[in-house]
């Protein structure tokens, strides 16, 4: 895994087979994040974690499930 402040000779990496592959990403925390509080700088609490997972499966067309909107969009 590679964050924006990393270095590429020290990042995490796996393998993946040739062909196709799915992924899937999921986010939470959204709000927290869009909306942190001014009195936490860089806690826990107001970051939004991503997770992205991926496997060999043949090709399909992208199916987005759930979309989150901010408040008042």
């Amino acid at each position: 895994m590679l964050g924006c402040t990393d270095y590429i000779p020290d990042a995490a990496r796996f393998d993946m087979p040739a062909g196709w592959t799915r992924i899937r990403t999921s986010r939470r925390n959204l709000e927290a994040a869009a909306f942190p509080d001014s009195d936490c700088d860089d806690e826990p609490e107001d970051m939004e974690e991503i997770r992205i997972q991926a496997w060999p499966a043949p090709h399909a067309q992208p199916d987005i499930v759930k979309r989150w909107t901010p408040p008042g969009a």
